[in-house]
């Protein structure tokens, strides 16, 4: 089943999974003068409800106190998913690999550590075993 989620809710996830450290409502506020804490409350607690953000702690902000939040492993799946799902939709206006090409060309303009490269060779020697029948 295609996962939805609002735009609204896919930037406060993106916030947090940008973020080094835990965030409080006001946090997010912060870093997004369009939201207000009235529309970022529901946003949190939905994501909370779809265990995609937890509470990471208690923080003391001058007389007030404030939960912190912070993405759990689900939101990097959900995410995962979503991004998958729209790769799918572009691959389909594409005929040859020049998509991925893009893709994998990004991700070495930063840099990447040998490690990195190590798996995606895993992934293509894996994939050509699959596609060759093991040969």
């Amino acid at each position: 089943m295609p996962i939805k989620m609002p735009q609204k809710e896919l930037d406060v996830l993106s916030l947090l999974l940008r973020s080094e450290q835990p965030m409080t409502i006001s946090d997010i506020v912060a870093m997004n003068p369009d939201y207000t804490i009235n529309m970022i409350k529901p946003i949190i607690r939905k994501l909370s409800k779809l265990e995609m953000v937890e509470v990471a702690g208690i923080v003391y902000r001058g007389t007030s106190i404030a939960r912190t939040f912070k993405p759990t492993k689900t939101a990097h799946l959900v995410l995962q998913d979503i991004f998958q799902q729209e790769y799918q939709s572009f691959r389909e206006l594409f005929t040859d690999n020049s998509l991925l090409i893009s893709l994998v060309k990004s991700e070495f303009t930063k840099n990447p550590e040998k490690e990195e490269i190590d798996r995606l060779e895993s992934i293509l020697e894996n994939f050509k075993k699959k596609t060759s029948g093991g040969v």
